[in-house]
């Protein structure tokens, strides 16, 4: 399965940017058993969100994005009549917890810490496929799916008719439906995937984590970097903070940490080095300072200019800068 380009000029962005491993991996099997690997140390992967594989089924130009259905990242939980919408990135802790296990049941009290949009099926199109572009554009799915984003979304569902049209040679009347799974009594998460385009593009929400002969994809996050990968780093980086927030001594991680109370202290990489340095004014830094805006700059978490400025007068003049300051 082609996931990536092949052209020189996408050789050349790995090569400069120091990338030497795959950008995307595909897991196959028992679902929790591919969430598990992904985001093992040694594989150090994030497992692609909804958002993630909507835009590389729109902008990577290659037929396997396309036409191929991928499980995601990204639940649905169901307790009675309520269905609850979770961002993969507020279930990672649960991951890291170990509490959720394959077969999808959470405890009373951690499915209600879930962030999550809570919606009555009652009140919303499901289980059919959708008639036209106003009914997926106001759908409450698609809309959560994209984080409101009603540009990419309606761009999403241009793509995605033209590519239809270009692989059957004939219109689609009819796309994009959500589908749910029936009541359940007590909590339970299952994973959404979003179909390729011989299921019409549609968005389902019942698959179990303890079936097998699912596909994941793991997303390689330092690739985000590479210009190719501008726009999936955008509607990435939601997943790509609390994928470090949680995991902070992940390679990939360009500013991982900074305490400032007693300390400051900052872990991160630039291409050829690792740094891990707490600064105080008698310590000896092992990183330029032109490498540390370097790294600051194109930080993958969010670093604004004021924590930026924090981080460098530390530097320049260790603790007592920042009292000062």
């Amino acid at each position: 399965m082609k996931l990536e380009p092949d052209s020189d000029k996408y050789k050349r962005e790995c090569t400069e940017h120091g990338l030497d491993r795959k950008v995307f991996k595909v897991y196959s099997g028992i679902l929790y058993d591919c969430f598990d690997r992904c985001l093992s140390p040694q594989e150090n992967r994030i497992p692609m969100p909804l958002i993630g594989i909507m835009e590389r089924q729109i902008n990577s130009g290659l037929e396997s994005w396309e036409i191929t259905g991928f499980d995601s990242f990204d639940f649905v939980g169901y307790r009675g009549d309520e269905v609850k919408l979770i961002k993969g990135l507020d279930v990672l802790k649960l991951f890291k917890e170990q509490k959720l296990n394959r077969t999808g049941r959470v405890s009373e009290e951690d499915y209600s810490g879930l962030i999550c949009l809570n919606l009555d099926r009652r009140e919303y199109i499901l289980n059919r496929q959708l008639r036209n572009r106003e009914e997926i554009l106001n759908h409450r799915f698609w809309t959560w799916a994209t984080f409101d984003d009603k540009s990419f979304l309606k761009t999403y569902v241009e793509k995605r008719v033209e590519q239809f049209r270009k692989f059957y040679q004939t219109n689609l009347d009819e796309l994009m439906g959500v589908y749910v799974s029936e009541e359940n009594e007590s909590p339970i998460l299952r994973a959404l995937c979003v179909d390729g385009l011989v299921y019409g593009s549609r968005l389902c929400g019942g698959f179990r984590l303890g079936s097998g002969s699912w596909r994941l994809v793991g997303l390689a996050p330092e690739a985000l970097k590479l210009p190719s990968y501008a726009e999936l780093n955008r509607v990435m980086k939601p997943y790509v903070d609390a994928y470090y927030n949680l995991f902070p001594d992940r390679d990939g991680n360009d500013v991982v940490s900074m305490e400032v109370d007693n300390k400051v202290k900052i872990i991160g990489n630039v291409p050829g080095k690792r740094f891990d340095i707490e600064i105080a004014p008698s310590d000896e830094l092992v990183i330029s300072e032109s490498d540390l805006t370097r790294v600051l700059d194109n930080a993958l978490t969010s670093i604004s200019d004021s924590e930026k400025d924090r981080i460098l007068k530390a530097y320049r003049c260790g603790l007592n800068g920042i009292k000062n300051g």
